[in-house]
């Protein structure tokens, strides 16, 4: 326990994020982006990011960039991006309305908002558009930021074991535990005493340490890890970004999600998109010679080609032999 003016702080309530958490960095790095394209400075990934912002993602940088990163029911702590969708599409409708009168403040509600975001069980323009946010500006990083978060834990443990709790958490989030931010407002002591603690190092956070509140009481704070993302992705991060700028990013998201063959509608749910837009793409990457269709009665199933995988594992695999 913290010795404190005010009363203890339970060391027991202070925990480090197990995992990268996708739909928290979804918002961490809409948050940053937004910033950079303001002063006009990017950075890094923030250039790739930029770039590569699919059109079905841009209602979902406006909202950002107008609430901030404290728009909690956009941050669930599911560490699978299925499940973390889901999380979203089932969050309560009066939820969504607090964070955004809050996050708002004396602005009026944009009259396109309430339909992006959709109502409780019906967020599909929402869930979709993070979905493709995720999958062509934060996946090609996503090895080397799994990599950076592995990192902090880390050195959160050799420092805690060397230097005690308190002094670990001031140099790790670069401010007092007295003086954290709880939606831009001192964090107050019988508030860090009844409420669970979560440091969560961001990979795609550059800004000053902040906080996130959610309603079971958990006080998320957010900085940003000791190393930077590269500003070219290394590894099969590389890999991917090649690839999305080879076919573009509707095709590369198709074809790294049929590393498993499947039908239309099951396709449509892996990559996040309608029906129709599956279609589309797979009639063109089915023409390039990438995928093949196969029809059982009214049903298809898709699947690689030799090409299809040869390009999608950047390397050459044994190719079957014409007699």
């Amino acid at each position: 326990m913290f010795d404190d003016e005010d009363g203890p702080l339970d060391l027991g309530s202070i925990r480090f994020a197990p995992a990268l958490m996708p739909l928290a960095e979804i918002l961490n790095s809409l948050h940053e982006l937004s910033r950079a394209l303001w002063t006009g400075r990017l950075i890094g990934w923030q250039k790739q990011a930029a770039s590569c912002l699919p059109s079905l993602a841009k209602p979902l940088y406006d909202l950002v960039a107008m609430c901030g990163s404290t728009v909690s029911f956009l941050a669930p702590r599911e560490v699978e991006l299925d499940q973390a969708l889901r999380a979203v599409h089932a969050v309560p409708d009066v939820r969504v309305q607090h964070e955004l009168r809050v996050a708002l403040g004396d602005h009026e509600l944009p009259p396109w908002l309430p339909a992006f975001i959709g109502t409780s069980g019906h967020r599909d323009r929402l869930t979709t558009a993070l979905c493709a946010y995720f999958h062509a500006c934060l996946m090609p990083y996503w090895d080397d930021a799994h990599l950076r978060h592995e990192l902090e834990l880390i050195t959160y443990s050799q420092s805690v074991i060397r230097q005690g709790m308190r002094r670990t958490l001031e140099q790790l989030t670069q401010l007092p535990i007295s003086a954290a931010r709880m939606d831009s407002r001192p964090l107050a002591r019988h508030e860090s005493r009844n409420r669970t603690i979560t440091l969560a190092p961001s990979p795609f956070w550059t800004g000053e340490p902040t906080t996130r509140i959610f309603p079971d009481g958990e006080v998320r704070i957010i900085y940003r890890t000791s190393t930077a993302l590269p500003a070219i992705p290394s590894g099969p991060g590389r890999r991917q970004a090649a690839l999305d700028q080879l076919v573009g990013h509707t095709r590369a998201a198709i074809l790294r999600n049929l590393a498993t063959p499947c039908g239309t509608t099951e396709l449509a749910r892996r990559v996040c998109m309608s029906m129709a837009t599956v279609s589309e793409q797979t009639t063109v990457l089915r023409a390039t010679g990438l995928i093949v269709t196969t029809r059982r009665g009214k049903q298809v199933q898709h699947a690689l080609t030799d090409l299809g995988r040869v390009l999608l594992q950047g390397r050459l695999v044994e190719l079957p032999t014409v007699a």
